[in-house]
């Protein structure tokens, strides 16, 4: 696993633990509810920088089956997220 992602899985579980060890049911709540806004604003964000290393690629000569064999995605799915179809921004409730 890569560092940087092995750090983030090490943080989320942290945060997740601080989360349930807080004993006040609405404090809980609250707190869950301000991760999932900052989660789901983080997801953007990375999707947000794929798209644009896909393009980047394909502004290089990349064909979508080149990038798909590289990142072990299908074409088509390169092609959604070169397109933004995988950034209908998830917004929290």
């Amino acid at each position: 696993m890569n560092p940087m992602m092995a750090e983030l899985k090490d943080t989320l579980a942290d945060i997740l633990n601080r989360v349930e060890l807080n004993f006040d049911p609405v404090e809980q709540v609250i707190l869950a509810a301000e991760l999932n806004t900052a989660f789901l604003a983080a997801q953007n964000e990375v999707a947000e920088a794929r798209r644009r290393a896909v393009r980047t690629l394909r502004m290089q000569g990349w064909g979508l089956r080149e990038i798909g064999d590289a990142t072990n995605m299908s074409h088509q799915r390169v092609s959604q997220i070169e397109m933004g179809a995988d950034r209908k921004e998830k917004t929290s409730k």
